[in-house]
């Protein structure tokens, strides 16, 4: 992707937080959680005012480690100077930190070279990188159910690359 197509003055992340307010049915599937970022199973009960989300309804992150109770769990940590960070918006309206579904959109500026991603979830998480990550057909890099899953990734030449994660949390710890 052009340098010159993205705003590479500002940093940071979109995130967009989708919490039902009890469990869905068809389990914890990917679809399930693109179902319920799409609106489709339910309103959505994240506090959208603690901390203020943007007027589209996303929040502006500089870093991606999160957890929902914000306790110390995944691949980075405190003793590594990258302390977990609550998911905005969550706990919701109903005081829960279960039902949620998370996208996490944003540019890697990267030089040609081999990289190695990671994602930690228990219920689902996907990684997809492309000219629209949204897309069916974007590369999927990570696809987990549950677990820790790491994927290496070779790029072929210096450029900004559109990535989304997106993560979802059933009623399961």
């Amino acid at each position: 992707m052009a340098s010159n197509t993205v705003d590479t003055a500002t940093s940071g992340f979109k995130v967009r937080v989708h919490q039902l307010g009890s469990a869905a049915a068809g389990g914890n599937t990917f679809q399930r959680a693109e179902d319920q970022l799409a609106g489709k199973l339910g309103p959505n009960v994240a506090d959208l005012t603690s901390p203020p989300a943007n007027p589209d309804g996303t929040f502006d992150r500089q870093l991606i480690n999160m957890e929902q109770d914000g306790l110390e769990a995944g691949l980075f940590n405190a003793t590594e100077g990258h302390a977990d960070e609550t998911i905005p918006g969550i706990p919701g309206t109903t005081d829960s930190t279960d039902n949620i579904a998370m996208e996490v959109r944003g540019y890697l500026e990267l030089a040609k070279g081999v990289y190695t991603f990671g994602l930690v979830s228990d219920d689902n998480a996907r990684l997809t990188i492309g000219p629209d990550p949204r897309d069916a057909t974007a590369a999927k890099v990570i696809d987990i159910t549950i677990g820790t899953a790491t994927s290496t990734v070779l790029l072929d030449a210096d450029g900004l690359y559109p990535f989304r994660v997106v993560w979802a949390e059933g009623a399961s710890a």
